[in-house]
């Protein structure tokens, strides 16, 4: 019998000391039948090891002890990567609103951006070809503002290109009736979703170049409080849902924290 059961703990980057007794937390983890730890160990410009791309790293390598203790007792180790998200090291980097304001979200249409993002995921697995997974978040746009109020990313020059190709025409004026409140703004918010899985085809074929075996996993918006499945894949771009049903996650891990104290309001049923 295949036993299908995965019980992961999540190592947020905040939380990592160098004083970390990993021997110890193993071993309470192994004793819990934890099958697989996540390390957070990178964020858009900020690694937990020591990095020639990324532009901020961590004092301490992380990830060496992560493997060096979980490995024996049966615990795989994946790396967790916050794919987009906010930290952009240079405004080049980051989206523009339709008013024409740089927005601070990691822009995916930027081709600096998209060869950054696979450099940094070709490191990391070159540099620790031992870990056994990798983990998605912040693989979405951001939504600066839950109820209902639409986004306002991406209107950069690289994001009309990539539209245009999308469509299939030319773009005489933009943002024009793809803004918010256009006419073809539901056309502009089905594109972002495309751009986003593409993203995560596009890292599957780069990280797998370089290990077969790897298996991915995706920790996406889950459907709490107000927001419904069709609002999170409209204003967030992320159908993770089509990720997996095509082959390209091997689990997910929806969050599911919050301020929220009941949990009756918290998860619709």
């Amino acid at each position: 019998m295949v036993n299908n059961e995965i019980r992961a703990v999540f190592f947020h980057m905040t939380s990592l000391r160098g004083n970390n007794d990993w021997n110890a937390i193993m071993n309470v983890l192994a004793n819990h039948n934890v099958s697989a730890i996540v390390v957070e160990g990178i964020l858009p410009t900020v690694t937990v090891y020591p990095s020639t791309v990324a532009y901020s790293t961590a004092s301490l390598d992380f990830i060496t002890p992560a493997l060096q203790y979980a490995h024996p007792l049966g615990i795989d180790v994946y790396i967790a990567m916050d794919v987009l998200g906010p930290g952009a090291s240079t405004t080049a980097f980051m989206c523009t609103e339709y008013n024409g304001a740089s927005f601070n979200w990691m822009n995916p249409t930027n081709p600096a951006v998209q060869i950054y993002i696979k450099a940094l995921v070709e490191e990391l697995l070159t540099k620790y070809p031992q870990i056994d997974g990798f983990m998605y978040d912040y693989m979405r746009w951001m939504w600066q503002s839950t109820g209902g109020a639409p986004p306002t990313i991406d209107y950069s020059t690289h994001s009309k290109a990539s539209l245009e190709n999308w469509l299939g025409e030319t773009i005489t004026s933009f943002p024009g009736d793809f803004a918010p409140g256009g006419t073809r703004f539901n056309t502009f918010l089905e594109w972002r979703v495309s751009v986003i899985t593409q993203l995560v085809a596009d890292m599957n074929t780069w990280m797998r170049e370089k290990q077969s075996n790897l298996k991915i996993a995706a920790a996406p918006w889950s459907l709490i409080a107000t927001e419904t499945d069709s609002e999170i894949r409209k204003f967030l771009g992320q159908d993770w849902q089509d990720w997996a049903m095509k082959g390209l996650l091997d689990w997910a891990a929806p969050m599911s924290y919050n301020n929220a104290a009941d949990l009756e309001t918290l998860f619709r049923p």
